[in-house]
């Protein structure tokens, strides 16, 4: 995944499960720049589909992001059943928005 995430901005992080996302039991979408975590999303954050969950970015999130900062993203979640998956970590980067402050 080669993915620039403009500063600014709503992306939509959309994940296929091999099973119902109702199994699913937790779940976080963590963004990290170097060490530091700077975005985790929860499960109370994402829509359900049938077998996928969603996760929208809000244009705040996306300022956090220091701008050509290589971001490394990462999912880990549980089913009800108390398995534990976890993707590979993902690459993305961060470019600038020419003006700041949210859209409104």
């Amino acid at each position: 995944m080669n993915t620039i995430i403009m500063q600014g901005t709503t992306p939509v992080f959309s994940f296929t499960l091999p099973f119902e996302s109702a199994q699913v039991e937790s779940f976080f979408l963590t963004f990290r720049q170097g060490k530091e975590t700077v975005v985790e999303k929860k499960l109370t954050d994402c829509e359900r589909e049938e077998y996928g969950l969603s996760v929208t970015l809000s244009q705040e999130d996306t300022f956090l992001f220091k701008s050509r900062t290589p971001i490394s993203m990462q999912v880990r979640l549980t089913d009800k059943a108390g398995a534990a998956f976890a993707s590979p970590v993902f690459s993305l980067r961060a470019e600038q928005a020419l003006k700041g402050g949210t859209i409104v």
